[in-house]
């Protein structure tokens, strides 16, 4: 079993990777912005660091590989971690 404070930063490493890979113009950044859909924060649920992270480099990671449109349909989760005043 894991410990509580091991799963708020689930995601976390993940998030990081997903943002250098994409820095460097890794040709596998598309498919790990994928993979990592699932890391994404739940909306209207109490969601850990890891999550947010996951979603700030999902999103920028995202309009750098020029998916505007997909980073779009994440606004609401974005407003919601700026309400959260994190």
């Amino acid at each position: 079993m894991r410990h509580k404070l091991t799963e708020r930063w689930t995601g976390f490493v993940e998030a990081q990777q997903l943002w250098f890979m994409t820095l460097e113009a890794d040709e596998r950044a598309s498919e790990r912005l994928e993979q990592l859909e699932p890391l994404l924060p739940t909306p209207g649920s109490l969601n850990g660091y890891g999550s947010w992270m996951v979603l700030m480099s999902w999103i920028e990671a995202a309009v750098m590989l020029g998916r505007r449109e997909d980073a779009a349909r994440l606004y609401p989760l974005t407003q919601e971690l700026i309400a959260t005043g994190t």
